[in-house]
């Protein structure tokens, strides 16, 4: 799915892949529950917004070192402005549209639960398969 938009490294793939399915998962689940409670419509979009800033800062990773010129300081002032701007619509979602608090919050930690959770995996599979190799060679 982000093959195409020039992203080769294949974890980073797979984490905006695994990222992807749960954000619309969760849009799923928060138009339905609409009715009931906002929380999981926060959620989505600081999700979205979390998201949109971890694929800027990989594409802005990417055309950054793979020129000659390696333009640094132009590089991490671009990245520091969007994070003030996710920064900032989180902080007018809180205080003029008033809402949770939480919702925003793992809305925004969820890339980071996203990468534990693909790692810890990653990392599982691959020792039952590095011990199973094992038993085999002996």
């Amino acid at each position: 799915m982000y093959l195409k938009s020039g992203v080769h490294f294949l974890d980073i793939r797979h984490i905006l892949t695994i990222q992807t399915i749960f954000i619309l998962l969760c849009g799923f689940l928060s138009f339905i529950l609409l009715k009931y409670s906002v929380w999981f419509l926060w959620f989505f979009l600081t999700s979205c917004a979390c998201l949109l800033g971890f694929y800027s800062l990989v594409k802005g990773v990417l055309k950054t070192f793979e020129k000659k010129e390696h333009k640094i300081v132009p590089f991490f002032i671009n990245m520091n402005l969007k994070l003030l701007f996710l920064c900032f619509l989180g902080y007018i979602a809180i205080i003029r549209f008033c809402a949770p608090l939480t919702a925003i919050l793992l809305g925004y930690s969820t890339l980071s639960m996203v990468v534990l959770v693909y790692f810890s995996f990653k990392s599982f599979f691959e020792k039952k398969n590095y011990k199973y190799m094992l038993k085999n060679c002996k």
